[in-house]
């Protein structure tokens, strides 16, 4: 997979082996109208910077962009990122450039504290375990995994930990928002 910057926004979301939904994931939006300022402005990572804008926030809905080096051009890039909710976690999901045929997701999970923002990728070979073992639905596509339409009963099983942490928590995504 082309590794862009939007891997970093928000995840790590795309990379060698990625968990795709078909939808954003979560149960119902973030609504993060009331904290608009929280969520807008430049991040920065240890590979560089985004630009956040709200685009709706009684939905979730935010708009990332980013300069990415193409080949010793610089083109600007933008992605609209869906925060989700669902037992007591927020969920950030992306569709990725390269997906705009298809109706995938990447996603993760995510937590935000004041000027920091952390987020963590779901453990392919976890869900791929889940995925075979017939708990959620969904397929493994050589090392990625699609997952199927979730139910209330998957997202409670992928936020409970009664199968073990299903996520990356070794490599996070960190996050850290610039001046005001």
């Amino acid at each position: 997979m082309k590794q862009i910057l939007t891997a970093c926004i928000l995840i790590v979301l795309c990379g060698c082996n990625a968990v795709y939904s078909p939808r954003p994931i979560g149960e119902k939006p973030t609504n993060i109208q009331s904290k608009q300022d929280e969520w807008e402005g430049t991040w920065t990572h240890t590979d560089g910077a985004m630009t956040v804008k709200v685009v709706d926030g009684s939905n979730g809905v935010l708009k990332v962009g980013w300069v990415q080096d193409d080949h010793g051009d610089l083109k600007y890039e933008s992605a609209d990122v869906y925060l989700r909710d669902s037992g007591g976690w927020t969920f950030a999901s992306i569709k990725p450039q390269e997906e705009t045929n298809q109706n995938r997701y990447v996603w993760a999970r995510v937590e935000k504290k004041e000027r920091m923002a952390i987020l963590w990728k779901p453990d392919a070979n976890k869900f791929k375990t889940l995925v075979r073992e017939g708990k959620i639905p969904g397929c493994a596509d050589g090392s990625d995994v699609v997952l199927g339409n979730l139910a209330s009963n998957h997202l409670a099983l992928i936020t409970s930990e009664t199968n073990g942490v299903l996520f990356n928590w070794d490599e996070p995504l960190v996050l850290f928002k610039s001046g005001k």
